[in-house]
């Protein structure tokens, strides 16, 4: 498998584990597991959108590479 595939599954795979725990945070009534969650769900978020962020990168940088 080529890194930009793995990257665009890890990305994709980090954001539905994110939309996981959203919805497990809105299950939650315990106001200590939601402030340490947020944290946790602002992380992941973060890493799927940066991961997701390189694989196009790689993606547009190959096309470039093969029009020439």
């Amino acid at each position: 498998m080529k890194t930009r595939e793995v990257l665009t599954i890890t990305g994709i795979c980090l954001l539905g584990l994110t939309l996981l725990c959203i919805l497990l945070l809105f299950m939650s009534k315990k106001k200590k597991k939601t402030t340490e969650s947020k944290a946790f769900i602002t992380t992941m978020l973060f890493l799927a959108v940066s991961v997701l962020t390189v694989s196009q990168f790689m993606k547009e940088t190959e096309d470039i590479k093969q029009n020439q």
